[in-house]
């Protein structure tokens, strides 16, 4: 008998699992849709599965529980696991509340119906739904109704379900919504009907739906403490703001503290500050009831909470002062206030208590918690900042009219180094003026290369006496000193006698006092500075603090004097190699042509056409390369400025009908039009025949290579009085072709740019001929610009000085 009741225990439990499976496999798709927000942790199939391991009030020891006994089972089970499904889904709080009544009335059809839940600002235990014989009451919930019953908060401190009978006769339910080891509030109802108590599987089930209720209300009284606390964070922020905004001590404190009572939602509030001689605290600040009267009250040394904290130099919070043996009613005495709770925080700054902040009663009648002590000792240590800072304001008023001069020097500093790149007239001038600024009679700078070796120095203020060998060695490990020594080891140095420091390496016979601060850039060490005096102990840290903001302003100035004689070497070497290239490549071309040309003319022999055609080739790719390497000869004097032009009066006349002629077989290869227009009456201009040449060439050129074929290209000259009344000469060259796009504008100057345009892309080029017509054409003192819409043409003009201006004239003897 024992053995068919096991199985058929074992046999129910089986069914429970598989038709539970089945329930949740076939569960509606309609809930899914209707629930759509993001789950909260919750497993409700696991949680049901748990269920199934722990035995029920109405199936415990009923090893031959009826089918009907199951299926009940069953449906209680499913409904648990639709309701864990539905709170998972629910975000709006008012829904939620509905969706747990409407649940919990399915299992008990009771009368009456509340939940309780823990207020998030002051954890005190409040109505959040009030349902009283069938119909809401919003006027009995929220947090100004807080809960007064002990015996909900009994079963929240037990966690266990309560049923009670009232004077009514009517049965009550009490559940706790526990979330693990904790509960965070209470669900509770009554019985429909006087004298019926509700039955153990009720209360059971009433008290799972209370638990899975659980998870969804610490979500959103976590959700609210979170929104509270940012909230609390802004006015702190806030608050931090308007004190960097302010300069006086008293509108601060009474902002601060005008923000705490604001936050915190108090009565009142106070600061009190400590007097250094008695230690009383004497209130500074006061904001609430009868403040007046408390302005100027002084408190004994360690007397009362505000005492006890200035004492400890720790929070004090206290919900109940009447029962505090540290509360000092002399002060309620003295003003007709009554206290009921008090948070007190000490204002710290480096240890030391400058006095104490202190708020009174919560509005709304509820205690201090820790959060709150939290939140004002960030509010005390703002507090604390700023009183310290404005007595420490007349301390720094010396020390900040010594910095405005010294800011003053470094701006005239800015506006010299600005002038100049040269590295070793930077060095000068940076020394200059440390010597004025320190009253120095004695200064030396040293910089080393990335290599360590002796780079630049610059001495000022040296006598004869002095070993001038100090300055000729030529690596960092080897400078002797007080300079080599700090630019190996890259820390300052100070000193009121030099005569006691032993790697003192003497410059000047007199110097006595001497500072040497090494000069670092990007955290290497490039150098070291001295600056010396004839007087002892002339220099303390504060002078060297100041000597070294001013080495590091300087620096900037210095680095940029270095990388501007790397870029010029730089330059110099690649105009070297071009030059060189240019040098090399241009003699075997040279005799290419020459003997190709040779072959074409018949003096070597007959040669075939294919010979010719072949030949022909040869000529053209030598030209281009010729053209190339002059271009880049030409870059690379234009980025070191190189290039010279030979100004003189020439008849521009000339310059364009050449051009013309040399471009003319391009342009009736495309069959493209060139038309002239040119008053016959041009004078003369100033500028360099041979480089104009090559400046129209290559607007001409460019206009019939990037035109269609059957299309004009026109040639304009104008005379015309620009905005300073000089007279010019205008160039336009104007085509019909593909025209350039916004974007390709822009760079159109740009070394090496080629549009991606494909008609453009199919004429050869190298991107150089814009770029070095812009140069030669300001070279001569004009200026070129365009006009262009794409697939509309281009426009270039360029202008040129007339002969016989004075302009011109200044212009010819400055090339000179």
């Amino acid at each position: 008998m024992v053995v068919v009741q096991t199985w058929l225990g074992a046999l129910n439990l089986t069914a429970v699992v598989i038709i539970m499976g089945v329930a949740l496999a076939i569960w509606p798709t309609w809930v899914r849709l209707f629930w759509r927000r993001e789950p909260l942790d919750i497993l409700p199939t696991s949680e049901i599965q748990s269920d199934l391991h722990h035995p029920m009030p109405h199936l415990n020891g009923r090893n031959g529980a009826n089918t009907s006994d199951l299926e009940e089972r069953i449906k209680e089970l499913k409904m648990l696991g639709q309701f864990s499904e539905a709170l998972n889904f629910t975000i709006n709080f008012d829904a939620l509340l509905w969706l747990i009544y409407t649940n919990c009335q399915g299992v008990l059809n009771g009368r009456d119906f509340f939940i309780y839940l823990p207020d998030p600002r002051t954890d005190r235990l409040f109505p959040a739904f009030w349902m009283e014989n069938g119909q809401r009451l919003p006027r009995k919930e929220g947090a100004a109704h807080p809960v007064t019953d002990m015996r909900v908060e009994q079963v929240i401190e037990i966690g266990q379900v309560y049923q009670y009978q009232d004077e009514y006769g009517r049965y009550w339910v009490i559940a706790p919504m526990s979330a693990g080891a904790d509960t965070v509030g209470a669900l509770q109802a009554t019985h429909a009907q006087t004298g019926v108590p509700f039955t153990a599987d009720q209360q059971e089930l009433f008290n799972q739906l209370a638990t899975r209720t659980a998870t969804a209300a610490e979500r959103w009284q976590t959700n609210q403490k979170l929104e509270i606390r940012a909230q609390q964070l802004q006015t702190l922020n806030d608050v931090i703001h308007s004190i960097n905004s302010q300069t006086e001590i008293q509108p601060l404190l009474n902002l601060i503290l005008d923000k705490a009572i604001e936050l915190l939602e108090v009565e009142a509030g106070s600061f009190m500050l400590r007097d250094e001689n008695t230690g009383e605290l004497e209130f500074v600040v006061v904001q609430g009831p009868a403040s007046q009267n408390l302005l100027g009250t002084r408190l004994p040394p360690g007397k009362g909470v505000a005492g006890q904290a200035a004492l400890t130099g720790k929070p004090v919070l206290v919900n109940n002062v009447e029962s505090s043996k540290q509360w000092f009613s002399d002060v309620d005495a003295s003003t007709a206030f009554h206290t009921r709770s008090i948070l007190t925080v000490p204002l710290l700054y480096q240890r030391a208590v400058l006095g104490v902040l202190q708020v009174v009663n919560r509005r709304n009648g509820a205690p201090f918690v820790q959060s709150d002590m939290v939140l004002l000792t960030a509010f005390a240590g703002e507090a604390a900042v700023t009183l310290e800072n404005t007595r420490l304001l007349q301390q720094t008023d010396e020390e900040l009219q010594r910095r405005v001069r010294e800011l003053t020097l470094l701006q005239d500093l800015d506006r010299d180094l600005n002038q100049t790149l040269n590295l070793r007239a930077s060095l000068e001038l940076a020394l200059g003026w440390m010597m004025r600024l320190f009253d120095a009679t004695a200064g030396s700078i040293v910089i080393f290369d990335n290599d360590d070796r002796l780079l630049a120095i610059e001495r000022q203020g040296y006598d004869m006496m002095g070993d001038a060998t100090m300055f000729s060695f030529g690596t960092r490990e080897e400078f002797p000193g007080l300079l080599g020594e700090v630019s190996r080891n890259g820390e300052p140095h100070v000193t009121g006698n030099v005569q006691e420091v032993a790697e003192y390496h003497a410059g000047s016979s007199t110097t006595l006092a001497q500072m040497t601060i090494p000069i670092i850039h990007e955290k290497r060490t490039i150098g070291a500075a001295s600056i010396e005096s004839d007087q002892p102990n002339k220099y303390g840290g504060d002078d060297l603090e100041a000597a070294v903001r001013f080495i590091s302003h300087t620096t900037v100035a210095i680095a940029n004097a270095l990388l501007y004689a790397d870029v010029q070497a730089a330059n110099n070497a690649k105009s070297e190699f071009v030059s060189l290239v240019s040098h090399e490549l241009k003699t075997p071309l040279t005799a290419i042509r020459g003997y190709t040309d040779l072959m074409l003319t018949g003096l070597t022999g007959a040669i075939s056409s294919q010979q010719r055609e072949y030949m022909g080739t040869i000529v053209n790719n030598v030209t281009r390369m010729m053209d190339l390497i002059q271009d880049l000869t030409d870059i690379s004097r234009l980025d070191t400025r190189q290039l010279s032009v030979k100004l003189e009066p020439i008849p521009f006349a000339h310059v364009v009908s050449e051009t013309i002629a040399s471009i003319q077989s391009v342009a009736d290869h495309k069959q493209i039009h060139i038309h002239l227009n040119m008053p016959p009456d041009l004078p003369l201009v100033l500028g360099d025949h041979s480089r104009l040449v090559q400046v129209l060439t290559n607007l001409l050129g460019n206009a019939c290579k990037y035109s269609p074929p059957n299309t004009n290209v026109w040639v304009s000259i104008r005379r015309e009085f620009d905005a300073g009344n000089r007279p010019l000469v205008w160039c336009v060259v104007k085509d019909s072709g593909y025209g350039i796009s916004a974007d390709d504008q822009a760079k159109l100057f740009t070394k090496f740019f080629r549009s991606a345009d494909p008609n453009v892309r199919l004429a050869s080029g190298t991107g150089l001929g814009l770029f070095i017509t812009k140069g030669l054409v300001e070279l001569h003192g004009g200026e070129l610009t365009f006009e262009s819409e794409l697939g509309h043409g281009t426009s270039f003009s360029f202008s040129l000085l007339e002969a016989a201006t004075s302009e011109a004239a200044a212009l010819m003897a400055k090339k000179r």
